[in-house]
């Protein structure tokens, strides 16, 4: 279960911050059936080489094992674009009611990775009716405390934007190619 709590456009694009019953948000960028990257994984492949590039800086955690590259040292997306733990999420279309209806296909990324915090307070105004569940999980969070920084609504706004931005500019004209992880 989760609550949309912020829906703007930056660069063109549609951005949208949920709020989830387990205490996290997560950020989605949308992107119109005219972008090439509609419709794909965000372990699909760009036919970006590592060599075509300088500097980039590329995002999650894997990609500093080098498990985000294929043999041509190509990128995936999700280590290709930079947000706060990577792209975790692809998904929407014709038809789509997630994150909301729409008929954008969604880029995204979750505040649920190691070192995030939990914000359980929040959750328990927004979804009164799963106190239960969300009050036992405070329960076990006061005898073992994980700690973590909570990524606030704007935090994730700010990530959006930088996120959306790179959507936005991104023309690279050969396109992708799907291969299957290794």
């Amino acid at each position: 279960m989760y609550k949309v709590e912020s829906d703007f456009e930056c660069n063109g694009l549609r951005c949208m911050v949920t709020f989830g019953d387990m205490g996290y948000r997560c950020g989605y960028v949308g992107i119109p059936k005219t972008h090439i990257l509609y419709g794909r994984d965000y372990n699909d492949y760009l036919e970006v080489k590592k060599e075509d590039i300088e500097d980039k800086k590329i995002s999650g955690v894997f990609p500093l094992l080098g498990a985000l590259l294929d043999e041509d040292e190509r990128f995936r997306i999700d280590a290709f674009f930079n947000c706060h733990g990577g792209i975790t999420y692809a998904g929407g279309g014709v038809g789509s009611k997630y994150p909301v209806a729409s008929d954008l296909w969604w880029f995204g990324f979750d505040c649920a990775h190691y070192d995030d915090g939990k914000e359980l307070d929040l959750a328990l105004e927004y979804f009164p009716e799963l106190s239960q569940r969300i009050l036992s999980i405070k329960q076990i969070e006061n005898m073992y405390p994980t700690g973590g920084i909570v990524r606030s609504r704007e935090y994730v706004e700010n990530e959006l934007k930088d996120l959306a931005t790179q959507l936005s500019e991104f023309t690279y004209e050969r396109g992708i190619s799907k291969k299957e992880n290794k």
